[in-house]
């Protein structure tokens, strides 16, 4: 088994991407998950991420997207979210990581305003049209579900699921 750090880790610290990466790699972990979003970096900063987990051996195993516009209910904001889900779609295959670890939000099943089928079903929808955009066949989707607190590793087990 590996042992892995997510590198935000570290963004207290002030030190920057590099030391957080360097650390992660000096007090023992293999490998990291990288927390960093697409549209709020440079280039440089990818190309910093890529090298310094090259140089430290630490593969990337996971990019993390926050997306909880996916199962908003103003489609505007949901179209939003699916093109930035394929921002990091991107990221994760230039940096050559394993999966996109993506956290939809609130699907609970106690939101006051959105029903929670409502809710997974626009989840469900909009991570079908992204698993199956060709960039993604060389990693795993992965998605978190917090009806019944449980996980779930890819997307074909997200829409075999039902709505309630």
């Amino acid at each position: 088994m590996k042992l892995g750090l997510i590198n935000s880790a570290w963004a207290q610290s002030g030190k920057g991407t590099a030391y957080g990466i360097q650390q992660t790699k000096a007090i023992g972990f293999d490998t990291i998950d990288i927390f960093a979003d697409p549209l709020d970096i440079d280039a440089r900063e990818r190309k910093l991420i890529r090298t310094e987990c090259e140089k430290a051996g630490l593969p990337i195993v996971s990019v993390a997207c926050v997306a909880v516009g996916l199962i908003d209910f103003n489609p505007s904001v949901q179209r939003f979210h699916v093109d930035r889900c394929k921002a990091y779609l991107d990221f994760a295959y230039e940096l050559e990581a394993k999966n996109v670890l993506l956290v939809l939000g609130d699907t609970s099943g106690k939101s006051r305003f959105i029903p929670p089928a409502e809710q997974w079903a626009a989840g469900v929808t909009h991570l079908k049209s992204l698993g199956d955009m060709p960039r993604s066949s060389a990693f795993n989707c992965a998605g978190t579900r917090t009806f019944k607190l449980s996980l779930l590793h890819d997307v074909p087990n997200m829409c075999a699921l039902s709505t309630t």
